[in-house]
This record gives structure tokens, sequence and C-alpha cells, in this order.
């Protein structure tokens, strides 16, 4: 009986001695706040629970990650992805690099320190400052035509340089797309050519000298003949800037 007792007492010694310390295959932990203020937990830890709202009641780390699901926040094959608001108070901390191929924002994302982006970005909504910042280190966008093209609202900021393959001077057409405020578009003529920039419709007027709803907007033909047309409604075009006299095409 004695030798029974003492095996006992033993074997509480040792299973006690592990539970405190922990580690890979050990009882290391018995309640959820002893993993709360755990540095480092492995995931191979095990553990009893003794919290009711804990629906396991002994395991690994392992098996508490695989259980638990922050509702809106899922993890698929390897990408987080989170369909939930932020309530108001709330953060979403980053407090290391985070570093994805593809961010994805479907309505608004705010950030008060500085986020990097090394590749593309798709913007579909409104980029809004407070007007303390600035953009810098940005290329505008350029395109070489050597035709004339029909444009579309995706190419809003494009500066076009017309310079034709053909030896000899031609005359090349610009079709606007629908007008938008803050819709903008420059043509610079490279050669003595002409240029014509026609708004989408009878509709839509470029509001400089006589032009009516309809009319184009011609180039003297002459080398760096250009101008900056700028959208501000639905169907109106100003200028915005102009080299050389530009005539009123009808």
């Amino acid at each position: 009986m004695k030798r029974i007792f003492s095996f006992l007492a033993l074997f509480v010694l040792v299973a006690g001695f592990a539970f405190a310390n922990g580690g890979s295959n050990d009882l290391a932990y018995y309640k959820y706040s002893e993993l709360k203020e755990t540095a480092s937990v492995g995931l191979t830890d095990e553990f009893i629970v003794v919290e009711s709202n804990i629906p396991k009641k002994g395991g690994t780390v392992q098996n508490i990650v695989d259980l638990v699901t922050i509702a809106g926040i899922e993890d698929v094959n390897g990408d987080l992805s989170i369909t939930r608001d932020l309530a108001v108070g709330r953060d979403l901390d980053v407090t290391g690099v985070a570093t994805a191929d593809t961010v994805v924002v479907t309505t608004s994302f705010t950030a008060s320190g500085t986020s990097v982006f090394t590749g593309d970005m798709d913007v579909n909504g409104n980029i809004v400052g407070d007007g303390g910042g600035s953009i810098s280190g940005m290329l505008s966008s350029v395109e070489i035509a050597t035709t004339g093209d029909t444009l579309t609202v995706a190419e809003a900021g494009k500066t076009i340089i017309v310079e034709p393959l053909l030896e000899e001077y031609t005359t090349l057409t610009y079709v606007l797309p629908t007008p938008a405020a803050g819709i903008e578009f420059t043509f610079i003529a490279a050669s003595n050519d002409t240029i014509n920039v026609d708004p989408a419709s009878t509709d839509t007027t470029i509001y400089y000298l006589t032009l009516d709803g309809g009319d184009k907007i011609v180039s003297p033909a002459a080398t760096a003949d250009s101008v900056t047309l700028i959208g501000y409604d639905s169907t109106s075009w100003g200028v915005k800037a102009m080299h050389g006299t530009w005539t009123d095409g009808s």
C-alpha cells in the first residue's frame, strides 16, 4: 500500500512540474487567461480549458486556432479576407510589415500613417485629401498617337501627342467621352498636322468661341499646337489651356 501511495505521489509531482513549465506536448496551460498572458505560445502546446465559452476541454493550441472563427474574417488558401465593417472607434492595426499581392477595398480605406504600394492601384472611387498633403513622384499618362481615336473615361488625364507615321500632313480626329466634372485631356501636335477634337454627341458642348453642341474644335495645323479640355458637368467641356489659335470646326 505504501508502494502504491509513493508511486501516486511521484506521478502527481512529475505531472505538476510538466504542467507548470509548459512546452511542446505538455499540459502547459490551464485557463484561457494563461494563454493570453504567455509571451510565446507553441501551436503544439497542450492545454486544459475550464472556461464555459470554449467548446473543447483539452487539446493543443492549434485546436483553438482551427476552431475559433472571427465573424467576417476568413483565411482561404492563405489569403486573409475581411468582409465586415469595423465599428466607429475600432481600428484595424498592422503592427509589422504587411506584404500582399493584391489589396482590395470595396468601400473605404482610411490610413493615418504611411501606406506604401509598390504595384498598380486601381481606384474606382474618390481619393480625398485634407488640403495639407501633396502627390509627388508620379508620372503623367502620355500616349504617342499615330492615328485618330475614340477616347474613354478610363483614359482621363492622358496627354496625347499627335505624330502620324505618314510623311505628308494629315488630319486626325479624336472623339471625347461623355464629360464629367474633372475629366481632362491634353492634345499636342508634334508636326504640322490638323487635330480635330470632337465631343461625344450634339448634347455636348465645348465652350470656346461660338461652338454649338456637337461642334468640334480644330487646331491651326502648326507644330506645338496644344489644347487642354476639362469637363465640368455631364454635357460641357471647358478650355483649360491652349497654344495656337484653334477654331470652330462645326
